[in-house]
């Protein structure tokens, strides 16, 4: 069954090809984000594997623990990691999950009723619990500027209360939301509107 935003993630424990993983002990106090794919050896997922460890960096100034999963053994991943090498340059730094029994990924709302894993990456909140999921078909490819750019999101609301508005980056104006008190925020720039509505308030991302 599919997880909704908010839903706690129950720990496990799970076999990988860098050795046994407990979920919960492996994100730490961390963000975290679990990508999955159908097995090892599939063109998309190894561009997109190989294109999460070369952003390891931009994960690791974040906070934020890579975790992958599929139903593929460890034996695989061993030799799918090679591939990927080859393929893109990069050496993946994150354990793959390994769940031929399809015994994880339904605790990840990443089971489809079919043999194969859904395409998903969910970002998990320090309370491990879901901040977000997307969910790709086979023939398209995970953006991951997309993919930082939803971590920075959920990151600066989660710590100032605020609202991100369309194709915000970081360091970019925030907003708030309809509902919240505008009095704990300096610099508060107001929106003016025909309806005449005090609903579109910008504050500066430092907040």
């Amino acid at each position: 069954m599919a997880l909704q935003l908010g839903d706690p993630l129950s720990d496990f424990t799970c076999d990988s090809q860098v050795g046994e993983i407990s979920f919960h002990d492996y994100l730490g106090s961390n963000w975290g984000l679990v990508i999955s794919c159908p097995s090892d050896h599939l063109p998309v997922p190894t561009t997109e594997f190989g294109e999460a460890s070369r952003l390891a960096e931009e994960f690791e100034s974040r906070n934020v623990k890579v975790l992958g999963v599929n139903v593929s053994s460890t034996d695989s991943h061993q030799g799918w990691v090679v591939d990927v090498k080859a393929a893109t340059g990069q050496q993946i730094g994150f354990p793959i999950l390994s769940d031929p029994d399809r015994l994880v990924t339904p605790l990840l709302g990443m089971s489809s009723g079919n043999p194969n894993t859904i395409r998903t990456c969910i970002f998990v909140s320090p309370a491990k619990k879901v901040a977000m999921s997307m969910s790709y078909p086979v023939t398209c490819g995970m953006n991951f500027h997309e993919i930082l750019r939803i971590i920075d999101s959920l990151q600066t609301t989660e710590k100032n209360g605020v609202s991100t508005p369309v194709n915000w980056v970081r360091g970019q104006d925030c907003m708030l939301d309809i509902d919240m008190n505008e009095e704990k925020f300096d610099n508060v720039q107001r929106i003016d509107v025909p309806s005449r509505k005090n609903y579109l308030r910008m504050v500066s991302p430092d907040v």
